[in-house]
Formats: C-alpha cells, structure tokens, sequence
C-alpha cells in the first residue's frame, strides 16, 4: 500500500465514524450563534480546505522537505495517533460532545470540585500549591 493510500483510508475510516457517532450525542438545549462561532469556523473551514491540497511533485521554495519512504511511515503513524486521541477524547465526553458549542439537555455543571495538583509537576521539586484544594461556588 502506498503512504497517500494509507492516509486516505485513515482520513475515510475516521470521517465516517465520527459522523456516525454523532448519533450518540445529547440533543442540545442551547447552541452559540454562528456570529459567536465564525471566528473559529474560518479556521476550521482554512485547514479542512489545507488537506486536500496536493503537495506532489511541489518542488517550490515552500516546500519543507521530501520524505523518504519510513519518513511518510512514521508520518502517517503520527496521523494514526493522533485520529485515536481524538477518538480517545470523544468518548471521554460520551454524550455531551457537540461539534460546536452548544449546552446540552440534562446537564449538570457540579458548583464544587475538588483537583489535585501534584509536586513538582511544573519541574519543581516544591509545589507552591496545596496538594489538595477546592474550587467552590459560594452562591
């Protein structure tokens, strides 16, 4: 199989499932304006346009660098992980994954959580926040 193929099929395999997932979300209750959202929708809409650009036989002064064969491998195991982090993410979310900001029905936002922050978690060997705290409304 050649490297173009083998992306093609990942972007195909992903594409599909992603829209057929969207049967498992939550309907929503309250949805942003497209006026609130254009910002990030030209975007959006910029880099889905970017990867149906070909770049073969490009051989101009913007043209990074021409992959060697394991090259394109690894770069396609680079695309592979990241379509599967992002699987990874919206099953995570489970039913409140939206495609765009939305609030759904039956949702709960907690007023109080409780987060842990680790030692030394920013390279430090003393964490300058307690090891516990809590973030509550107070409302």
């Amino acid at each position: 199989m050649r490297p173009a193929t083998a992306i093609a099929l990942l972007w195909l395999v992903w594409v599909v499932t992603w829209i057929a997932a969207a049967m498992w979300a939550d309907p929503a209750k309250k949805r942003a304006t497209i006026g609130a959202e254009v910002r990030y929708r030209v975007f959006w809409l910029a880099g889905t346009v970017l990867l149906f650009v070909p770049a073969h036989g490009y051989e101009g002064r913007l043209r990074l660098w021409t992959p060697s064969l394991a090259e394109a491998w690894a770069c396609i195991a680079l695309i592979a992980i990241g379509l599967i982090f992002s699987w990874w993410a919206r099953i995570h979310l489970g039913r409140l994954w939206s495609a765009s900001v939305t609030a759904k029905a039956d949702h709960r936002v907690g007023d109080c959580q409780e987060f842990r922050v680790r030692a030394g978690i920013m390279g430090k060997k003393d964490s300058h926040y307690d090891p516990t705290q809590r973030t509550c409304d107070t409302e």
